[in-house]
């Protein structure tokens, strides 16, 4: 995946993919930071350009960021990050997992 993004670092479904295969190895693969880093770069694209990806893509980009900021204890920008996905409502599986995520949040 790394040659990938590299041959077409501006590719968001190819960032997309392996930030989230990296989000979720074992904290020991040492691939984390990368990860956040990945999902940094895909927050500032939907900014800028938002319909290049679809809104379930989107909401997991927003889902996935949400959580990594809280990670590392960034819990304000987390939440912000989380909610702009919940705003989304493209897909269920999702709305949930957000929704749980916030929940946690609020209980601090």
């Amino acid at each position: 995946m790394d040659s990938a993004v590299e041959s077409d670092p501006t590719k968001a479904t190819v960032r997309f993919i392996r930030a989230v295969n990296n989000f979720n190895l074992p904290a020991f693969v040492n691939r984390r930071d990368n990860a956040r880093a990945d999902f940094e770069i895909l927050l500032k694209n939907l900014e800028g350009n938002p319909e290049q990806l679809s809104p379930t893509t989107q909401q997991a980009i927003y889902y996935f960021a949400g959580v990594a900021y809280v990670q590392l204890g960034r819990k304000k920008e987390g939440k912000e990050t989380l909610l702009k996905g919940q705003a989304l409502r493209a897909e269920p599986t999702l709305d949930a997992k957000i929704k749980a995520e916030l929940a946690k949040l609020t209980k601090y």
